[in-house]
């Protein structure tokens, strides 16, 4: 970390949705090293459901890692003496590139609940690289948004796993109308 200019954090538990304090606990051990290399600034990734203008607290099964983002975020905000940081928050994640139809908004989600990795690395490369929109987001939380098509989801791995949920849905309602009309 040592002659860093800034820290760029994306931890998560990718599947795991059992309760956690790895993102939390985590944030903390990157602010104590940032402190002791005095690196001044951080960029976060989080859910965009905490927003504070989000009309939903995000799906039920995902309630203890956004309860683990709300720790983050909350720790966050008792560094801003000596920390810069940047909440990055992010609706549904797809593995996708630039799509140059990327959406930012403080405090809010700018736009559709999509964002691509594409967009994201984008964001932040030019949020690091450009003093102005430093200082627009700095110890804020910033909403991020794409525009994907189901075309574009189609080939990512969580369209595939849609692709198949939907394929056996499909089966599945087909056999109870062949039995009912039998």
């Amino acid at each position: 970390m040592k002659g860093q200019d800034v820290v760029i954090s994306c931890l998560g538990k990718g599947l795991n949705l059992r309760p956690t304090t790895l993102i939390s606990e985590g944030t903390k051990n990157i602010v104590r090293a940032m402190r002791k290399h005095q690196v001044k600034r951080l960029i976060v990734v989080s859910i965009a459901s905490r927003l504070p203008t989000s009309k939903s607290t995000g799906p039920w099964i995902l309630k203890d890692i956004a309860a683990d983002h709300d720790r983050m975020l909350e720790y966050l905000n008792t560094c801003k003496e000596d920390i810069e940081w940047c909440g990055l928050m992010v609706p549904e994640i797809f593995d996708l590139p630039i799509t140059k139809t990327c959406q930012v908004a403080v405090g809010k989600r700018p736009g559709p609940v999509t964002v691509t990795t594409g967009d994201m690395a984008d964001f932040m490369v030019k949020t690091i690289q450009n003093e102005g929109d430093w200082e627009t987001y700095k110890n804020n939380l910033v909403g991020l948004s794409s525009t994907v098509t189901f075309s574009q989801v189609i080939h990512t791995s969580q369209g595939k796993v849609l692709l198949a949920v939907l394929t056996t849905m499909f089966a599945i309602l087909a056999y109870g109308i062949s039995t009912y009309w039998k």
